[in-house]
C-alpha cells in the first residue's frame, strides 16, 4: 500500500477507467490526495483512507457503536466518526411517544452505554450519520 499526504499524486495522467473515490481529487490529468492516508485500490476504485482521525461512514456500512444520548424520538451513538450518530426510535419499531413520556419509553428499548449493531442508513453532507436496522450486541457475563 501507497501512503500518501495532501496534494500527492496517486496516478499521474492515465486516468481511463479509473474511479475516484473519498480521499481524491483531479487535479490537471492526475489524480491526487485530498487526506494524508493510505491509497486503496479495488478494481478501478481508487480511495485514501485516513491514517488517523475518526471513521468516514458511507452508506451500507454496518456499524457497532455505543448509546451515549436518548432522545424522545432517537438515539444518539458513538461510532468513531466526527459526529455522533443518530438512530431513530422509529427503526427499532417503536412508535414516537409523547415527549413527556418519549425519552423514558425510549430508554425502555436502549439506555446509555447499550452497544448495538446497525447500518448506515444516510450520510448528510455535513457529516452526521443516520442509522437504521439496528440490533443490540451481546457483550458477554460483565466481571466487577
Amino acid at each position: 500500500m501507497q501512503g500518501v499526504c495532501i496534494g500527492d499524486v496517486i496516478q499521474p495522467a492515465a486516468l481511463e477507467g479509473l474511479l475516484r473515490g473519498h480521499g481524491t481529487l483531479l487535479r490537471g490529468d492526475s489524480l491526487v490526495a485530498s487526506r494524508c492516508g493510505l491509497v486503496q485500490r479495488w478494481n478501478q476504485l481508487v480511495l485514501v483512507d485516513p491514517l488517523a482521525g475518526g471513521y468516514v461512514a458511507a452508506v451500507g456500512h454496518v456499524v457497532v457503536g455505543r448509546v451515549v444520548q436518548v432522545e424522545p424520538t432517537r438515539w444518539l451513538v458513538d461510532i468513531r466518526s466526527k459526529t455522533l450518530a443518530a438512530l431513530p426510535l422509529s427503526t427499532a419499531g417503536g412508535a414516537v411517544h409523547k415527549a413527556a413520556e418519549g425519552t423514558r419509553a425510549s430508554r425502555a428499548i436502549l439506555a446509555e452505554g447499550d452497544l448495538i449493531a446497525a447500518e448506515v442508513q444516510a450520510v448528510r453532507a455535513d457529516g452526521h450519520v443516520q442509522l437504521h436496522h439496528a440490533s443490540m450486541c451481546d457483550t458477554g457475563p460483565q466481571q466487577a
